[in-house]
Order: structure tokens, then C-alpha cells, then sequence
């Protein structure tokens, strides 16, 4: 993600789900991640992902990902271990 001439964060991604996303500490909380997640998501969905994965960590990051739409992938055993998921959309109403 580059604002300006400033790399502001990354995201290493595959059809499966987002492994690792990272903001500058001093760009976060002004609405860059939410931009970039949300245009990552768009771009895995549209190549044919069916539904991404996050295993957050650190576990106070599932409240961004809560934001945008992620929910539980199963059973949460330990609060430091927080895995979630989200379908994609056109998938899941065809399959309805």
C-alpha cells in the first residue's frame, strides 16, 4: 500500500485467505487497512476464492477483521489462537 511516495503497509495473500496485513503504527485507525482490506478481498473474490481465511494475530486484531465481515472458522479453544473466515457472497447465494 503506498500513500504518496511512502509504503504504508503490505498484505501477503493467496486464494486461501490473507496470511499476513500490516499498516504503518503511524497510518493506523485512519481508514488506509479497512481501504486495503476491503480491496484485497474484492480482488480474491472476483479471481475465485470462495471464502478467505485469517488466523489473527495478535488476537486484538479479529475486531478489524470482525468489521468487515469475517465470523468464526470453528471453536475458539484458546483467545490467543483466533482463526476466522469469510465467504464469498456470490458463492454462498448460488448455493442457496
Amino acid at each position: 500500500l503506498i500513500l504518496g511516495r511512502s509504503v504504508i503497509g503490505f498484505a501477503v495473500c493467496n486464494e486461501f485467505g490473507i496470511g499476513i496485513f500490516e499498516i504503518r503504527p503511524r497510518y493506523r485507525r485512519q481508514g488506509h487497512g479497512r481501504t486495503f482490506a476491503r480491496q484485497i478481498i474484492q480482488k480474491l473474490f472476483a479471481n475465485g476464492s470462495e471464502k478467505l481465511n485469517v488466523h489473527c494475530v495478535p488476537a486484538e486484531s479479529q475486531h478489524f477483521w470482525r468489521s468487515l465481515g469475517f465470523t468464526d472458522k470453528e471453536p475458539q479453544y484458546q483467545p490467543w489462537n483466533v482463526r476466522l473466515v469469510l465467504h464469498n457472497p456470490v458463492v454462498r447465494q448460488a448455493l442457496q
